[in-house]
């Protein structure tokens, strides 16, 4: 084989192997996402929470979504047990933030979509 033959041969190869790592993670991702079985409701919930500095209340959020607030409630329930959510009690109320794994989440979600 000449010399040009190898080099095409090995690019070739090269952006095979890369397409082969990036269908993988692709397909980690997915399976990881479905791993939590997320409601919409509980998704749309999460995203509303995505800064981690950020303490929410479960009526603000129902506000900003036009849910009810009992939707709310179920979907941070649902959050709160796949530990992308946690509930924070404070004097003046129950608080709602996001966790580093629902951080985790979102972004995996965003690099799907």
């Amino acid at each position: 084989m000449s010399l040009a033959g190898e080099v095409v041969s090995g690019v070739a190869s090269g952006v095979l192997a890369t397409a082969v790592v990036a269908g993988a993670a692709a397909i980690w991702r997915r399976r990881l996402l479905r791993k939590y079985g997320l409601t919409n409701e509980s998704r749309q919930v999460l995203e509303a929470l995505w800064d981690e500095k950020l303490l929410r209340r479960s009526a603000q959020i129902a506000a900003e979504l036009g849910l009810n607030e009992d939707v709310v409630l179920a979907a941070l329930q649902q959050l709160q047990a796949e530990k992308l959510a946690r509930e924070r009690n404070r004097p003046n109320g129950t608080f709602w933030k996001i966790t580093l794994r629902g951080k985790e989440y979102l972004k995996l979600r965003s690099w799907i979509e």
